[in-house]
């Protein structure tokens, strides 16, 4: 039990120092069509302001590895995640991607409103549908 104690708020801490990062990154670096870059239309459509971007796109990716969808070390090591899950409960279900709970995600760690929050979930979500990551159950499979 003592390494729990250890443990709590590495995972916050790495969220914010990534978070960090991300924000004195080139600006131009995130724009562009890749799921953590944002295009014009995206930026129009979706209605998610630049300068607020790269926290919002590392907020999303630290939802992501929270939920072990994605894979980095970027957040901490194994025993880090596997603190902040028993500490997050309401967040823990695995693979489960879910927009109510990374708004509610995205605030608590990243300070992400929840407009800001739907915003670049839903960027991301469409982002895999033309991709073709994402398919619906009546689209035929190639």
């Amino acid at each position: 039990m003592g390494n729990v104690v250890g443990l709590a708020g590495r995972f916050e801490a790495n969220v914010r120092r990534q978070m960090e990062e991300w924000a004195a990154c080139d600006p131009a670096s995130y724009v562009g069509s890749d799921w953590w870059q944002l295009s014009a239309e995206e930026e129009a459509v979706f209605g998610i302001d630049r300068e607020r971007f790269p926290v919002m796109a590392c907020a999303l990716f630290a939802y992501e590895v929270f939920k072990d969808a994605a894979q980095a070390d970027d957040f901490g090591p194994g025993a880090v995640l596997h603190d902040a899950r028993l500490r997050f409960p309401q967040w823990a279900k695995l693979r489960v991607i879910d927009a109510e709970q990374f708004a509610a995600f995205a605030a608590q760690f990243c300070g992400l409103t929840v407009r800001e929050a739907h915003a670049v979930y839903w960027k991301h979500k469409f982002w895999n549908v033309r991709g073709g990551v994402v398919r619906f159950a009546d689209e035929q499979r190639n």
